[in-house]
């Protein structure tokens, strides 16, 4: 696998990309495992599980049922997809019906939030420049390199312009992984 992610309820479910136009689904980590295979538009494809464990959602997007991974909807513009990289994400915002897609390019980075409801296309973040773009524990705020966005009122905020990938800690401290290897936390204010 390319990438995995386990099930919220830690109930030995694992779902992860791998180099091949598929999303493997292990259903039982221990014991057997069971792997069901979601098709997958693009290789290197990203998978991640709802709050709620209800539902499985693809980085082109694509989503699923978790029960039976049955297919939902397909967002609009996914044939040309492309081969996909290993850098590209999905993540469900927070308490909220909408999906975080990130995509690599040669050149750029694309980042847009998803609805879940039909996979409409709700807004491009172009603000986003870095990789694997992650909401904040409330999602309110996405991190992504070095910039910071809170998406209700579109404030941004620059942080080190060294930081390549960035993610927020359960209590909302920003970790991030700077251009020489070094990992730099950045605390929130009280």
């Amino acid at each position: 696998m390319t990438s995995a992610r386990l099930s919220p309820q830690g109930d030995r479910l694992l779902v992860g990309g791998h180099y091949g136009f598929a999303v493997d689904t292990n259903t039982n980590i221990n014991i057997n495992p069971v792997f069901m295979y979601l098709p997958a538009l693009a290789c290197n494809a990203r998978a991640a599980y709802s709050e709620d464990g209800a539902l499985v959602a693809t980085s082109e997007p694509r989503l699923f049922s978790a029960s039976d991974f049955a297919p939902i909807w397909t967002a609009a513009g996914t044939s040309d997809a492309g081969d996909g990289d290993f850098l590209d994400d999905v993540q469900f915002r927070p308490n909220a019906s909408e999906l975080l897609v990130s995509h690599v390019g040669s050149s750029s980075h694309v980042h847009a939030l998803y609805s879940l409801t039909d996979g409409s296309l709700l807004r491009a973040v172009p603000e986003l420049q870095g990789s694997r773009a992650k909401f904040s524990p409330e999602g309110n705020w996405v991190v992504s390199g070095a910039t910071l966005l809170h998406l209700p009122d579109g404030e941004q905020r620059a942080f080190d312009p060294q930081s390549v990938l960035a993610t927020f800690a359960p209590n909302g401290d920003i970790v991030a992984l700077l251009a020489d290897g070094s990992l730099t936390r950045y605390c929130r204010a009280p």
